[in-house]
């Protein structure tokens, strides 16, 4: 058993996770334990442990515990438990328990020796009652007696018998406890995935059995790239745009896909260079895993084009097997040559004139390219009226549809 005391009346402990965060599962980081015990705070220390730590080798069910014992008190010094190595970084003002009191009832088991003969006013502090030494800080006139027994009673009379400790009059403000953790983790085995880690200082003392960290959270992430399902477009064949109005979205298209990583998705992207947009363009999270951007095309005309989904995850892994197909028709070509001219006009009047002649009737998403009032849009039908609009765009009198 150990004692601890410090400028400050508070015994703090703190988790700095910075060094495991975003380490990839099988790889190894760290992270520190620190442990602050304030000038006024006398506590007897049972172990440390640390919870919320992936289930592996040395923290089973996420726990790992140690003790001074375990490790050592002199920095450098170390201990290994499991997938853990656990090294002491840091100590200032460590005092050691001793096991020799007098007397049953003031703490037979380690003692807290009295304190009122020959006690020294500076470092270590010793005194001596009845001729049985223990480690005082500051009393210099040895009113451990005193004090030492109240401050045991008061405050958990548990850890004056259990463990026991002397306690002196004064407690200079440049005497305080730190100890200083750095563990070292292979998180071989480990699960990927969000962790809230929380440190305890255990006493073994029921009045105040620990004293605990706030929960701080890391990330172990994988190996493996993002997993893309379900890529699909809302119409896989759209009219290519050039500014000319079109029926109400028959010139866009719907990019979705379904993208998933134990570590989390970083960013969902698509090449649509083909079809005259970005090679990175972003596509945000709509819920449930769902991935999409809303697209026009003004490039791949007559063509079916693959648009590449590229997924990365928080470790840098990333997916790009997966294409959405998205065919662009040129609006007006129905004769399908990728040329606005006589050819498609004829090939309107032809079907008009003999609907039962062995041509493939025009696709209205192509040909309808006006309505009888000139609007854009169209009406929903090829006709007359389509054609003639085509014929009149050879001669540079109408638009491009």
């Amino acid at each position: 058993m150990l004692i601890f005391s410090g400028p400050s009346s508070a015994v703090t402990a703190k988790l700095l996770m910075d060094g495991l965060d975003g380490t990839e599962v099988g790889d190894t980081g760290f992270f520190y334990f620190n442990v602050t015990i304030g000038g006024n705070e006398r506590i007897p220390i049972a172990d440390f442990s640390i919870a919320g730590l992936p289930d592996i080798n040395g923290s089973p069910d996420g726990r790992l515990v140690f003790s001074l014992g375990d490790v050592g008190t002199a920095v450098g010094d170390a201990a290994t438990s499991g997938n853990y190595l656990i090294e002491l970084v840091a100590i200032h003002g460590w005092v050691g328990g001793e096991n020799c009191g007098y007397g049953y009832e003031y703490g037979y088991d380690y003692g807290y020796g009295y304190g009122y003969e020959s006690n020294y006013n500076y470092a270590p502090y010793l005194g001596y009652g009845y001729g049985y030494p223990f480690i005082d800080y500051g009393c210099s006139y040895g009113y451990g007696y005193d004090y030492g027994y109240e401050y045991g009673y008061d405050y958990g009379y548990g850890y004056g018998y259990d463990y026991g400790y002397g306690y002196g009059y004064e407690s200079p403000d440049s005497q305080y406890t730190k100890l200083a953790y750095k563990i070292t983790v292979n998180t071989t085995g480990a699960t990927v995935g969000t962790y809230n880690a929380v440190g305890n200082i255990n006493t073994g003392a029921s009045g105040k059995p620990h004293f605990a960290t706030s929960a701080t959270s890391f990330t172990l992430v994988g190996t493996s790239p993002p997993i893309v399902a379900n890529a699909s477009a809302s119409r896989d064949t759209i009219l290519n745009d050039n500014g000319r109005p079109r029926a109400p979205g028959t010139n866009v298209a719907v990019l979705s896909a379904n993208v998933t990583d134990d570590s989390g998705v970083s960013s969902v992207t698509i090449n649509l260079t083909h079809i005259g947009g970005s090679a990175a363009q972003p596509m945000a999270c709509v819920g449930d895993d769902r991935w999409e951007v809303t697209t026009n095309a003004v490039m791949g005309v007559n063509l079916t084009n693959q648009l590449v989904i590229s997924a990365t995850d928080n470790a840098g892994n990333c997916n790009d097997s997966v294409a959405i197909t998205l065919t662009v028709l040129r609006r007006g070509d129905v004769y399908r040559d990728n040329i606005i001219g006589v050819d498609d006009a004829f090939y309107v009047l032809d079907y008009l004139d003999d609907p039962d002649a062995a041509i493939e009737p025009p696709s209205v998403l192509v040909g309808d390219v006006v309505d009888r009032y000139g609007h854009p849009e169209g009406d929903g039908v090829v006709d007359m009226i389509d054609a003639l609009y085509l014929m009149e765009c050879t001669i540079g009198a109408k638009d491009a549809p």
